[in-house]
């Protein structure tokens, strides 16, 4: 699992995940971003556009994220990990979306 971390001008952190986030990895993510969930940012979006796997101990930190700050969204998991956290009844905490896309639009 590899990750990378940035914060918005608005102060939203955002977390882009690779690889598996499994049993062995969520620690080494939790210790990682300690110092950033400390703050206790507003908003917090993870880009799982290219997580390849998540187990419960994923699905876990995300919940515990979801009390630590005021809005989680998870852009673009997939189709598994979405299934589990909805039939998990998660979707109240953790917001579901798809990542937008940034680039400018070539003029007509």
């Amino acid at each position: 699992m590899t990750y990378d971390v940035s914060v918005d001008s608005d102060g939203t952190v955002v977390i882009s995940l690779a690889g598996e986030l499994d049993i062995e990895s969520v620690p080494v993510l939790q210790a990682g971003l300690a110092p950033t969930m400390a703050g206790r940012p507003r908003r917090v979006v993870v880009d799982a556009s290219v997580l390849e796997f998540a187990d419960s101990s994923a699905i876990a930190l995300l919940v515990q994220w979801a009390h630590l700050v005021r809005q989680l969204e998870l852009h673009d998991p997939a189709s598994v990990l979405q299934g589990h956290i909805l039939r998990m009844g998660l979707a109240d905490r953790i917001a579901i979306g798809v990542v937008p896309n940034t680039s400018t639009p070539e003029p007509a």
